[in-house]
């Protein structure tokens, strides 16, 4: 069904808060790898870059990937404990609603 996992989780709503304190554009991977262009001095001419910058450059899009890949995971985690939580609720109404009719056709 996907790709990858969603940034911002498949919920829409949330039970102990605002689902509107989410953003609607979360941080994709290929926000992170984009060409990066170096100037000289005069900011108008292009060279090729250091080194240097590139080595740091490249640092700088891998953390940016690796940020985007904790969110997608930390959604996963949020994603399954909310299914978690709705499932237990739920069979806990099933239970409770059981023992209340048991309770009710039962004369003591």
């Amino acid at each position: 069904m996907f790709d990858k996992y969603p940034a911002t989780g498949i919920y829409s709503f949330s039970l102990f808060g605002s689902s509107c304190q989410q953003p609607m554009y979360q941080q994709r991977e290929q926000d992170c790898l984009y060409p990066i262009t170096y100037y000289k001095q005069d900011g108008i001419t292009i060279r090729p870059g250091t080194e240097e910058e590139i080595k740091r450059d490249t640092a700088q899009q891998q953390l940016c990937v690796s940020g985007v890949t904790e969110a997608r995971g930390n959604a996963k985690v949020n994603d399954i404990s909310q299914s978690l939580l709705y499932l237990i609720l739920g069979a806990g109404i099933l239970v409770s609603r059981k023992l209340l009719s048991l309770a009710e056709v039962r004369p003591e």
